[in-house]
């Protein structure tokens, strides 16, 4: 019962990402919607779950997705937005990038 669980939990965050891309980056919303959801759920699964399958294969995307999550989360946050909005593009690629760092995922 917990890996179907687990399987299940899979299926529905990738369904929410695509509805919250839908809702704040249409663009990539219906990119996404028109992507195979085996190939989305594959994309974001890492190495460390021992599946059959990971993100290797599909590293690109999954990469993309996570940067793009990231500068979305910046850039609309309303607890950030106060001192976000001062930083200079270098220095919001570097927030960016310590968001994403393999010590923080």
């Amino acid at each position: 019962l917990p890996q179907y669980m687990y399987h299940i939990k899979r299926y529905l965050t990738v369904k929410y990402l695509i509805k919250h891309c839908l809702n704040h980056m249409p663009r990539l919303g219906h990119y996404l919607d028109n992507i195979q959801l085996d190939e989305l759920i594959e994309a974001l699964t890492a190495k460390s779950c021992s599946l059959t399958f990971n993100y290797d294969r599909l590293e690109y995307l999954g990469e993309a997705l996570l940067k793009l999550i990231h500068t979305d989360a910046l850039l609309t946050s309303k607890a950030l937005h106060s001192w976000v909005t001062y930083l200079h593009e270098g220095d919001l690629s570097t927030l960016r990038s310590a968001m994403g760092c393999s010590a923080r995922l």
